[in-house]
């Protein structure tokens, strides 16, 4: 139906706990330029950023998957400011992680650690 598309965030979610299968699509169609602005300001373009693209878009879709089945109206916060407090901090835990990867890489299969040998490769 293409009225959907123009719909506002809180009928989305409403429509989404009705289990409606177009509202989860169209908020991440909302919400991702947003969150990838967020990981694009918390890791910044470069070699890391275009490595790991994919990994950060499939956790920010899933970040507003996680926002959609936790985001309590009551609240005093909407929801474009519950989803990118929740968002950031995954991304700067990703950027964490990430970034130690590559700093303390993990041995592979094929590395040998020589006893004898003062230095474990």
């Amino acid at each position: 139906m293409r009225y959907k598309k123009y719909l506002n965030p809180y009928e989305l979610l409403y429509m989404y706990e009705k289990q409606d299968p177009d509202a989860l699509r169209l908020l991440i169609g909302q919400y991702r330029p947003l969150l990838m602005k967020i990981v694009i300001s918390v890791t910044g373009r470069g070699p890391f950023f275009d490595c790991n693209k994919d990994d950060f878009r499939q956790e920010m879709d899933l970040m507003i998957l996680h926002a959609a089945n936790t985001y309590r109206n009551d609240r005093k916060c909407s929801f474009k400011q519950y989803l990118t407090t929740i968002a950031s901090r995954r991304a700067w835990r990703m950027n964490t992680i990430y970034r130690n990867m590559q700093r303390y890489p993990a041995l592979g299969e094929d590395d040998m650690i020589a006893e004898n040998a003062d230095l474990y490769h």
